[in-house]
């Protein structure tokens, strides 16, 4: 692969190579294209590598559901847990 190729493929296209080649798939294009560029050793000026905005087609990958998760509520539910020990702490001082 060289450096033309890997600049014409689009977020979705970096990912699925990336993929393939069981590296990091997470990030903006610029990041995406600069870790192929990495892995195949071409030599590139990374800020040249994208003619198009770096957050042009970034998404963020859709996570699984099938590992354990925590919702804003488990998050907020746990903060506020703390908080009430911290001020119990601090009370008792």
């Amino acid at each position: 692969m060289d450096i033309q190729t890997i600049k014409s493929l689009n977020v979705a296209e970096l990912r699925e190579k990336l993929s393939e080649l069981g590296l990091n798939t997470t990030g903006l294009k610029a990041g995406l294209q600069e870790r192929l560029i990495n892995h195949f050793g071409l030599q590139a000026d990374v800020e040249s590598v994208s003619d198009r905005s770096e957050y042009e087609d970034a998404t963020v990958p859709e996570v699984s559901r099938s590992g354990s998760m925590f919702t804003l509520k488990d998050i907020s539910d746990s903060l506020s847990s703390f908080l009430d020990l911290i001020r119990l702490v601090f009370a008792n001082g």
